[in-house]
This record gives structure tokens, C-alpha cells and sequence, in this order.
């Protein structure tokens, strides 16, 4: 904690909620379809999600190209990506609420792990 609040702070204040944000979306949204049936239904039931994370992809690509974060930090929000879109494409599952759980904390450690490592390089 250095008492400042400069532009560094502040990326990683935005990297951090929009992390939060997605995987709280996420998780509502595995809750809500549960018994979503297909690629259709799951688009329909999810449509809000799936576009929060095409803008987020854009949002971190600009952010990244002019500057705002490191290329790093920018790629650690892609296993969430990949979670959020692959989650549409996959079979249907039962809900697992323990394996969700520690999935979204392996994430979270994960994401947390890389975009540190990418604001310190």
C-alpha cells in the first residue's frame, strides 16, 4: 500500500471488479439455467452474460494496445473468457455447486497470480 491513488491503482481497481463482476455473473447465470437444454437455450437464458463478455474481451484488448495494462494482466482474464463462452458450447451438465465453487476460486487465484506478476514486471 503506497497511499497514492495514480493510474496503476486504478487499472488495478478496474481489472479487479471487472474480474469480480463476471464471475458473480457467471455464477448467477449457472444457477438460473441449470437446466438449460442446448446451445439455443442457454444463448436465451444468457444472452446478458455472453454480450458482458465480448465487451469485456474488446475492453481489454483497447486497454492493453494503448497502454492502460500490460499484455500480461490482460491475459489473465482469458481462462475466465474461456469459462464464460465455453460454458455455451459444452454439453449439459448437472450442477455441481462444491466443483463451481472451486473452480471459480482456482480462477480467482489464478487471475490474481498473473495480473499481479503482470503489473510488477
Amino acid at each position: 500500500m503506497t497511499g497514492r491513488i495514480d493510474a496503476t491503482a486504478i487499472a488495478l481497481w478496474l481489472a479487479n471488479w471487472c474480474f469480480a463482476s463476471d464471475q458473480i455473473h457467471f455464477v448467477q447465470l449457472r444457477i438460473h439455467a441449470t437446466r438449460s437444454n442446448g446451445i439455443r437455450e442457454r444463448l436465451l437464458r444468457g444472452r446478458v452474460f455472453f454480450a458482458g463478455q465480448v465487451v469485456l474481451a474488446l475492453a481489454l484488448v483497447f486497454a492493453w494496445r494503448f497502454g492502460r495494462i500490460p499484455a500480461l494482466a490482460a491475459l489473465a482474464f482469458v481462462p475466465l473468457l474461456l469459462r464464460g463462452f465455453g460454458w455455451f458450447f459444452r454439453k449439459p451438465e448437472p450442477l455441481a455447486v462444491h466443483k463451481l465453487g472451486r473452480d471459480e476460486l482456482t480462477h480467482a487465484i489464478v487471475f490474481g497470480a498473473i495480473t499481479i506478476a503482470g503489473f510488477l514486471a
